[in-house]
């Protein structure tokens, strides 16, 4: 597979080893693989999102959902996929209702090696 390194997001709808994550995928998750991706410790993130370390934490490991619109926002802040986080964030409400609605397409930043 070639990744295009310019492009900030890859589609990987045809990558079978992703689809199966895609799957067990979550709005923390999601949420704390960027803030890794980009370097950010749980404490700055949580500073620039203008949130406590805590409330960061519970949200990346499912605890608490956020908001739609702290979705949103946090996405901006952090620079992230809005409409996967959006996605991923409906996926988890609905999930405990026995509702799995599916990704045919998802996003992810590529890992460069430097």
């Amino acid at each position: 597979m070639n990744i295009d390194i310019n492009n900030d997001l890859v589609d990987w709808k045809d990558i079978p080893e992703f689809r199966e994550m895609a799957k067990t995928m979550t709005l923390g998750r999601s949420m704390r693989s960027w803030r890794k991706c980009d370097a950010l410790n749980l404490t700055t993130a949580a500073t620039k999102l203008g949130i406590s370390k805590q409330l960061l934490s519970e949200y990346e490991r499912g605890i608490k959902l956020p908001s739609l619109r702290r979705t949103l926002e946090m996405a901006e802040i952090l620079g992230g996929p809005s409409a996967l986080w959006l996605h991923y964030r409906l996926q988890d409400e609905l999930r405990p209702l026995g509702f799995e609605p599916t990704i045919n397409t998802c996003l992810f930043k590529p890992i460069i090696a430097s």
